[in-house]
């Protein structure tokens, strides 16, 4: 069978996708992963057929809307209001980005897609084909804990937890319906939908669900029942034929085991990285900087801190302290996965989400907002994530049960049942 995966977002939400495409390959299904196109190499390096779809951000990254969207995180109202300007300026581009993925689906018996891509479910319905949401978030109803996006807070098993999901469901479409709506007639030739849309079917009533997060981070709430597959993560590793460079593999070798810290894009560069380096060095610590934002020499680092680019996370996480980071799904799986601390920093999207569960299993201290990040505080969270033992403790324990699990495998168990029911 022929399946389109359709994939929208960052490296970190597009490397799952990577890995259940290469498990269906593996099974004998033909797949095609449709994604931005600055992710052909990462695709078609693995094997994998690939379609390039427009990314409505790169029309949107310089407007005044986009960039109070990225940093109004911690004010629930505004972050609403400014992606509700974002929705509006970008609705010939995500028509666009629709367009693409309909075109990467032509020949497909069955789509499987990310929440992000928005499409799946409309070209389904369209081409009367199977559809299957994977996802790498928790979006099925429960009163377990709120949604993954909700700024408020309940109690486990609170009744308000489950309208957080349905204030979601409707919140979305209506962000979302002018667009969508627009393209189902225009370019489907469908009719406009309702409330709220194709996210009522994320209720676990509609089309099957996949998950690709671990249970040992998210266990499966009970009033889940038999409906959602909670597979574990779909984890890519870096190539087999990988090699570090000689000097980083001398740096792990010349003394105690390093804290990496990848900030990344928080804020300026050059704040993060003078933040960064005094933080380690009031702790006496040593540090692997991830300096993908700029270009840093050895001669602006002390000699207890070095510098990488892209070092594939699996090979070099299992080899640190502890890890600082944003908190995305994909770093954070993989600091849980090697077993040591993370010491979280989240920006937007799920990032707060997978921050706090870090913290709520004693893998890592309490989340660090980005505006109140100070050398004290980031100082203060390296301390606990190093030498408190409970966190080391839970940490490996969590490690355990993720390496246990085969999630890829299960994934693709699951959907080839349900296509074979078909």
């Amino acid at each position: 069978m022929r399946i389109a995966i359709l994939a929208a977002g960052s490296e970190g939400d597009v490397r799952p996708y990577v890995a259940l495409g290469l498990g269906l390959k593996a099974s004998g299904h033909e797949v095609c992963l449709a994604a931005f196109a600055g992710f052909q190499p990462l695709v078609t390096g693995q094997g994998l057929a690939f379609y390039p779809v427009p990314n409505p951000a790169a029309t949107l990254e310089s407007a005044p809307a986009w960039q109070a969207w990225q940093h109004s995180q911690g004010n629930s109202i505004r972050h609403l209001h400014n992606l509700r300007r974002v929705a509006r300026l970008a609705g010939t581009a995500i028509e666009d980005m629709l367009d693409g993925f309909w075109a990467a689906c032509q020949g497909a018996g069955a789509i499987v897609s990310s929440s992000t891509s928005l499409a799946g479910p409309h070209i389904a319905e369209k081409r009367g084909v199977a559809h299957v949401w994977a996802l790498l978030q928790p979006m099925t109803r429960t009163r377990a804990f709120p949604y993954y996006l909700s700024p408020i807070r309940f109690p486990p098993e609170s009744r308000f937890n489950l309208l957080t999901y349905i204030a979601a469901e409707h919140l979305f479409w209506q962000l979302f319906k002018w667009p969508i709506n627009r393209w189902r007639q225009s370019t489907l030739g469908l009719r406009p939908l309702l409330a709220p849309g194709p996210y009522r079917s994320l209720d676990g009533a509609g089309d099957p669900i996949l998950y690709g997060f671990s249970p040992s981070v998210v266990p499966r709430p009970a009033d889940w029942g038999d409906g959602p597959c909670l597979a574990g993560y779909w984890f890519l590793d870096g190539p087999a034929d990988w090699a570090p460079p000689a000097d980083l593999v001398a740096f792990l070798a010349g003394g105690p085991p390093p804290v990496y810290v990848g900030l990344g894009r928080l804020s300026a560069p050059d704040t993060c990285l003078d933040l960064a380096l005094r933080a380690l060095r009031r702790l006496r610590c040593r540090g692997i900087l991830w300096t993908g934002w700029r270009s840093v020499s050895r001669r602006e680092l002390p000699d207890d801190v070095f510098a990488v680019g892209h070092v594939p996370h699996d090979w070099l996480f299992p080899r640190v302290a502890a890890v600082v980071h944003h908190g995305g799904v994909g770093t954070t799986a993989a600091a849980l996965r090697a077993g040591v601390p993370s010491v979280c920093v989240p920006g937007f999207f799920d990032q707060p989400f997978w921050s706090r569960r870090v913290a709520e299993l004693g893998a890592g201290p309490p989340p660090i907002v980005p505006k109140r990040l100070t050398v004290r505080q980031l100082a203060a969270a390296l301390d606990a994530a190093t030498r408190n033992p409970a966190i080391r403790m839970r940490a490996g324990a969590i490690a355990k049960g993720i390496r246990a699990e085969s999630g890829v495998d299960r994934a693709v168990e699951y959907l080839n049942r349900h296509f074979a029911a078909l």
